[in-house]
């Protein structure tokens, strides 16, 4: 399905009335106003899986076109795109992220729209470095949210292994 969209800023904005009713109601995108607009990694994942092809000033973006947009917004955009894709592949609506190390809001499947997000994903690459201090900054932030913390860590090969992150008071 071709669609017409265009460029704004960091992101994708689509204009077909259709399209974006049937894509919002599966989770992709926000609609702010009369605006629907695709986030990079979304909009990768859309073209990729050929659910949609995306026109911007009458030219096809392609996949190497998206990637590149990613890598220049986000440093760790590339691993973010690869635990996106390895969670809507597996039947789950994500979100973006609260910010504050908290990446991605994860909907249990088909609860999308009627409850709230159950995790959040803490992206990581395997061999990357993070600060405990970060770390449990994060862990703490999602449990106060009343989210359940996810580790997700993409390995080597482009594989994601996801850990469940709590928290362990000891007294001494």
């Amino acid at each position: 399905m071709k669609v017409k969209g265009f460029l704004k800023g960091e992101a994708i904005e689509l204009l077909d009335q259709n399209v974006i009713n049937d894509l919002n109601q599966k989770g992709y995108g926000e609609r702010t106003g009369d605006r629907f607009v695709l986030k990079p990694y979304e909009a990768l994942y859309l073209i990729d899986t050929k659910k949609i092809s995306i026109s911007v000033n009458d030219k096809e973006l392609n996949v190497n076109d998206l990637v590149n947009l990613i890598k220049k917004i986000d440093k760790r955009g590339w691993t973010k795109y690869l635990i996106y894709r390895d969670l809507r592949n597996k039947g789950y609506v994500v979100k973006e992220g609260f910010g504050k190390g908290l990446d991605f809001r994860v909907y249990e499947r088909g609860e999308y729209g009627k409850k709230p997000a159950k995790y959040v994903i803490i992206a990581l690459n395997e061999g990357g470095r993070i600060r405990l201090e970060k770390l449990r900054k994060s862990v703490d932030l999602s449990l106060k949210m009343g989210k359940e913390p996810i580790l997700a860590v993409v390995d080597r090969r482009g594989e994601v292994v996801y850990y469940k992150a709590f928290k362990v008071v000891m007294k001494l």
